[in-house]
């Protein structure tokens, strides 16, 4: 998935959209003013309450900033930044931790230290935002796993119904307390959910605005019926926000007054804001392209939450970012065009933040309300019913408890809860996936030798005696246990009299120190099962790790697999035959003598060749056979300019040349001699001279070559159904 923001042809303007897009922005502008003045009403109570008024001044600067940023730098995709509420709650602890840790400091030094330890953090998530973003990691958002952004989103919608009851009842804390006040938030709070049940089910769009409109209404009529007995801005926003805002003098202190000692008690927690903002942020932005339908540049969005956390530092405002609920909020309204939107948002935020509530009056408590419990309803709908069918048992059981989490414990917990149960559910499906690629016995996985037929036979016979498991993919404490388990269940086997063990590493990318413990008991295992353990195609990194270096005792390893076969294949037929014992002729040895006792004999070319010198080149005509009597060849392709890899290797009574002979194609590879041989040429012109001579010998010698192609075919097909079984 590609970081270029996706290119949308541009919405059509018409008044009723350009009008449907500002009331959509001075929605989401009114909202995020609310919001951030009931951040700084949280962090600034309990010993700083009296600050309270100078708190909210700083506060609602980073709010401006951040509504000037997706005003101008994020206008184009209609992207919103906020003073963030998981920030909020880390300098809530900070400053909870610095009081109770020092009851006698004065409330003005406190309040300093604590706007100093907001800066300082606001400030540190700003230059990490903008590195992260330079380097182009803003792509690992991606790797969030799916439930765990579904989970973080239902658990945004339950905070923001959380929070329209809170808007409608301020002070409410507990479930007892809300039902309390039962009739104040119902209505608001339970229009939302209707009006997201009323689209969903019908299809119908933009309810939203219909719905703000008519509480808007309802509440003005019924203040206009009330007349002189109403109470004063009962119901709106203005008392809801009252003694917040004031138009006494202020001055700012840069850290004048601050104890440092304090400050620097809570390092911890500012390095811990800084870290778990950057995680929010990348979960917020995935969560917005996918909300949004379309693909955002998210290093880009992160170097511009950097940019306006660095900003929004030297005026003391808290962290914030890209706002998943404000950006839905203004698309959920009926916005389509994003910088009307976005510039709407933040003409009302800085007009709210400049003249206070007198701005905001005419607002309902009961329109935030309903927005807010809209919103909400409308996440937790699609992650917890109309994304069900779409996710796993699995996913959807960490998609709700996320969900339970950050409903007891909160945010922070919730995420890192849901990364932790997303990755055990990683494990154990992971631990699933084959790691086994191959397991055969030395029946059907041959080396790449070509041997005489007898050899074949007797290779044939004993191949039950050799197991062969090829592993692949990355090989961690989830798999290496059912790895050893199915070799233990292999060699357990009765009618498996298990002498070589062959393990190959060559499609293995890493493993875990975990899954190297549990390997290395292959070893002791190997020496009770009196089983020659072999090991090939490890990297040298694996190697290293498996500690055969120190200790080889008991463990044989060769580069290459088929290296590896060929040893087994030749303890084997040493042991069938004996060292120096003289095999049985083969076949094809016979039927060469009889030929040579006809006197055919001159058709054949006697050709002896020193070691590495080339018989035929790849891609060489086709014109003879070739018969090894003594000494080794080897099959080479080139793999570079200079570098050759042998593929296949002929011992004496080997036949060598006949795919293209009978195939009539160029060589497939070049043959060279590996030791001092000497071969039997039969050009195809003496071979149809046999034929005219003797066709009864030439039709045998035909016979005898077919048979082992078709051998040697069975062998394969064997091998092939064996994999895919």
């Amino acid at each position: 998935m590609s970081d270029v923001s996706s290119d949308r042809p541009a919405p059509r303007l018409s008044p009723i959209s350009m009008l449907r897009d500002i009331l959509a922005g001075c929605v989401t502008g009114a909202v995020s003013f609310s919001i951030t003045v009931s951040f700084a009403a949280v962090v600034f109570s309990g010993p700083l309450q009296s600050m309270l008024s100078d708190g909210l001044r700083m506060i609602l600067f980073g709010g401006i900033v951040f509504a000037l940023t997706g005003a101008t730098l994020g206008a184009r995709t209609g992207t919103q930044y906020q003073t963030q509420s998981v920030t909020a709650v880390i300098a809530i602890l900070a400053i909870s931790r610095m009081a109770a840790g020092a009851p006698d400091v004065p409330i003005s030094a406190l309040f300093w230290s604590s706007v100093t330890i907001i800066a300082l953090s606001t400030a540190l998530t700003g230059v990490i935002f903008v590195l992260v973003g330079m380097a182009r990691l803003g792509h690992m958002a991606r790797f969030i796993p799916y439930p765990v952004l579904g989970g973080f989103l239902a658990a945004t919608g339950l905070f923001l119904l959380n929070r329209a009851v809170s808007v409608s009842v301020p002070g409410v804390e507990t479930l007892s307390e809300a039902m309390a006040h039962f009739r104040l938030w119902a209505p608001p709070v339970g229009l939302g959910i209707l009006l997201v049940l009323i689209e969903r089910l019908t299809g119908m769009r933009q309810l939203l605005l219909w719905g703000i409109g008519l509480v808007a209404l309802i509440a003005h009529f019924g203040m206009a019926l009330l007349g002189a007995d109403a109470p004063s801005g009962e119901g709106f926003l203005a008392a809801a926000q009252t003694g917040l805002l004031d138009h006494s003098p202020f001055v700012w202190s840069p850290l004048g007054g601050a104890y440092f000692e304090l400050i620097s008690s809570q390092a911890p927690l500012i390095f811990a804001l800084a870290g778990l903002a950057l995680v929010a942020a990348l979960v917020n932005a995935s969560a917005i392209e996918i909300e949004l339908g379309r693909n955002l540049d998210l290093n880009g969005e992160l170097r511009r939450a950097g940019l306006a956390n660095i900003v929004s530092s030297v005026g003391g405002g808290l962290v914030g970012y890209h706002s998943l609920s404000l950006t839905k909020l203004g698309q959920a309204a009926g916005g389509t065009t994003g910088w009307l939107i976005t510039a709407s948002a933040a003409t009302v935020f800085i007009l709210a933040a400049l003249f206070g509530v007198q701005f905001l009056h005419l607002v309902p408590v009961a329109a935030l309300s309903l927005v807010l419990a809209y919103i909400g309803a409308d996440l937790m709908y699609r992650w917890l019913w109309a994304e069900r069918s779409r996710m796993s048992a699995e996913d959807n059981a960490v998609v709700l408890i996320i969900l339970a989490a950050s409903a007891l414990f909160g945010f922070v917990v919730a995420l890192g809860t849901g990364i932790v149960a997303a990755s055990m559910l990683f494990t154990v499906s992971y631990s699933r996936l084959q790691v086994v690629r191959n397991a055969v016995s030395g029946a059907l996985r041959r080396s790449s030798t070509e041997r005489p037929e007898a050899d074949n036979v007797i290779l044939s016979d004993h191949g039950a005696q050799t197991l062969i498991f090829e592993l692949q993919g990355f090989i961690f404490f989830g798999t290496a246990s059912g790895i050893l388990r199915r070799i233990e269940e292999a060699v357990a086997a009765p009618e498996n009299p298990v002498r070589y063990l062959l393990i190959d590493f060559r499609r293995v990318q890493a493993m875990d120190t975990s899954a190297v413990s549990t390997l290395r008991k292959l070893r002791i295992l190997a020496r009770q099962w009196r089983v020659e353990l072999i090991l090939t195609g490890m990297s040298d990194t694996i190697f290293e790790m498996m500690n055969w270096a120190e200790n080889t005792e008991g463990v044989t390893t060769y580069r290459l697999l088929d290296e590896g076969l060929a040893v087994i294949e030749d303890q084997i037929l040493e042991t069938r035959w004996g060292a120096d014992a003289a095999q049985e002729a083969s076949p094809l040895t016979a039927l060469l003598a009889e030929v040579e006792a006809l006197g055919h004999g001159g058709l054949f070319q006697r050709r002896d060749l020193a070691a590495n010198e080339t018989l035929f080149a790849r891609g060489a005509t086709a014109d003879s056979l070739v018969f090894l009597e003594t000494g080794r060849l080897a099959a080479v392709v080139e793999t570079g300019r200079t570098r050759k890899t042998r593929v296949a290797s002929f011992l004496p009574g080997a036949v060598v040349g006949e795919v293209g002979f009978y195939g009539d194609i160029p060589r497939t590879a070049g043959i060279m001699a590996e030791v001092p041989s000497r071969v039997r040429i039969l050009p195809r012109e003496a071979l149809e001279a046999l034929e005219a001579r003797d066709p009864e010998l030439a039709a045998r010698f035909h016979a005898l070559l077919a048979q082992q192609l078709a051998r040697r075919l069975a062998r394969t097909t064997a091998l092939v159904y064996a994999i895919d079984s």
